[in-house]
């Protein structure tokens, strides 16, 4: 595989939902110390229609969807969320593979716990590969390490994974994920929404602002457009 990946961005609505979407359950023992907060454990997601192609092998099948998304303990809940609007809103969700990039061991067995059937796989992401490059003018919710484990994709996932969509964790997905994993990106390698209403003022730290060489980067645009890559 090309040491670039094709990574898919997309633009999540958020949809309130009147009534809860799954049963509630209880978590064994083991998963509460984990999860450390209550949970809604979905049903087997299986393909509704029958052109959904084959899923196997299940990492390099052509039909077979795959998304990214980090693990981090501290928005376990966000993920699991997404991981549901995902399933729930797929007309495939068998065809549905997801690689969760995690610095927490205990994460797996979590994810397999609350998903039995969903095709996954963990991978262990080390945070002092970035720990030193971080600088200290973002804002401090920025300053994980695995904010930044999405452009070491391509070092991360299986050879065979031509393409991934890339997700955050604090994301609703009120759409088939397959409509977005059909984007013709042509010649491109990465895909990502351009967002032009952020207000930089607080995005950055007053280090940031009071450093001309940095700050500069914005004294020529009219409107201060970003890409968002989550």
């Amino acid at each position: 595989m090309s040491r670039l990946i094709a990574i898919l961005i997309s633009t999540i609505l958020f949809s309130p939902s009147p009534k809860p979407a799954f049963p509630q359950t209880k978590a064994t023992a083991s998963s509460s110390r984990l999860l450390q907060f209550h949970y809604r454990k979905p049903q087997d997601f299986k393909n509704t229609e029958a052109n959904c192609g084959s899923i196997k092998p299940a990492a390099s099948a052509p039909s077979v969807v795959h998304i990214a998304m980090t693990l981090d303990t501290n928005f376990l809940r966000g993920t699991i969320v997404a991981v549901h609007s995902i399933l729930q809103h797929s007309r495939c969700p068998e065809n549905i593979f997801l690689h969760f990039i995690s610095s927490n061991a205990s994460h797996e067995p979590l994810i397999r716990y609350i998903f039995p059937s969903l095709k996954s796989r963990v991978y262990y992401f080390n945070p002092e590969i970035v720990k030193r490059k971080i600088s200290p003018s973002i804002r401090d919710g920025l300053e994980q390490p695995l904010n930044y484990a999405r452009n070491y994709l391509a070092h991360l996932l299986e050879p065979c994974i031509q393409g991934v969509i890339y997700l955050d964790s604090d994301v609703l997905v009120v759409d088939d994920i397959l409509k977005l994993w059909n984007t013709d990106l042509r010649t491109k390698t990465v895909g990502s929404p351009e967002y032009c209403h952020a207000n930089f003022t607080k995005y950055f730290t007053p280090k940031f602002w009071s450093r001309n060489t940095l700050s500069s980067v914005f004294s020529n645009r009219l409107r201060p457009c970003y890409f968002n890559t989550g």
